[in-house]
Formats: C-alpha cells, structure tokens, sequence
C-alpha cells in the first residue's frame, strides 16, 4: 500500500509539473548541431551515432552528413555522439549536454578536431 501511495504521489506531482507548464515557459528540447570547415577530398561518407548516456549506452539516433552542418533536436540529457568515416579517415566520440532551451554546436576544425560550444 506504501508502494503504491508513493508511485501515485510521485505521478501525480510529474502530472502537474508537466501541465504547468505552458510551451513558452517551459522547453524540454534543445538541439545539437555539428559542423565541419572543411571535408577531405575525395568526400568521405560521415556516420553520426547519437547515444543516451543513462547508466547504459543506448543508441538512440543513426544518420549520415550530407552537407559540411547537422542539426537535431533532442529531450534534455547527457549524450555521446560517435562520429565516424566508413573509410577509418577519422574517428571522434563526443559527449555533451542537451538544457532547456539552448543549443550546443560541435565544431569540427580542419584537422578535425572537435570543440564543443554551448549557446
């Protein structure tokens, strides 16, 4: 009965967060852009591997770049992006944090060094 007196108690004050909050005052998003000054000639093909860092490591988004700028919008939380070419030219893993709504740029030098920017 404790139980489950403390998992109502714990629903209902979520529930009323939640519908306290009105789309401008509250955000519960924030987007994450990486960006790249130069691509190695030939074109190489970039994987981007968005994990969850939650206790576990869980993949929650895959996609490959198609221009030198990638931008996603995501729930707030600690992330890791793995950001690779097929063809082993570079391998990068990132982490980073998504706050209520700000942005975080990752820059990726022309040595392909990457820097992390929170905006």
């Amino acid at each position: 009965m404790k139980k489950f007196l403390l998992v109502l108690l714990t629903m209902l004050s979520v529930c009323m967060i939640l519908v306290s909050c009105s789309n401008d005052d509250c955000e519960h998003t924030g987007e994450v852009t990486l960006t790249f000054e130069k691509m190695p000639s030939p074109k190489p093909t970039i994987t981007m591997v968005f994990y969850s860092v939650d206790g576990v490591k869980t993949e929650i988004l895959r996609d490959e770049l198609k221009s030198l700028t990638y931008t996603t919008t995501l729930i707030l939380g600690n992330y890791t992006v793995y950001v690779y070419d097929a063809n082993n030219y570079f391998r990068e893993e990132i982490g980073f944090q998504i706050t209520p709504g700000k942005s975080v740029k990752i820059v990726f030098d022309n040595s392909f060094v990457p820097q992390t920017i929170y905006e």
